[in-house]
């Protein structure tokens, strides 16, 4: 299981490091130029505000975007009606 904080997470026999979503999302954010104190909730077709949702970082000068989705669930699940997948096509559909 990867930490959402980050850390070590101990895998059969192998320990591995990983950074935060916030580091990750952050160092995104920088390279796009963006305002990392402001994010938005992000509308999606297929969204269940209950258990999931898509955020992402404004103003990126570079017209690009850095998004995140947050599913409410057990390890191991996905969202109820593919919205999993229905959302990865719909965000790369955009830079078609």
């Amino acid at each position: 299981i990867i930490p959402y904080g980050g850390g070590m997470a101990p895998t059969m026999g192998w320990t591995w490091y990983y950074e935060s979503l916030g580091a990750v999302l952050g160092a995104w954010a920088t390279i796009h130029d963006c305002d990392i104190a402001s994010k938005a909730l992000v509308e999606t077709p297929f969204e269940n505000p209950e258990t999931f949702a898509c955020y992402e970082y404004t103003g990126c000068t570079s017209q690009r975007r850095v998004m995140w989705c947050e599913y409410d669930g057990d390890h191991g699940d996905m969202p109820s009606r593919t919205v999993g997948q229905h959302v990865e096509m719909w965000f790369f559909n955009q830079f078609r």
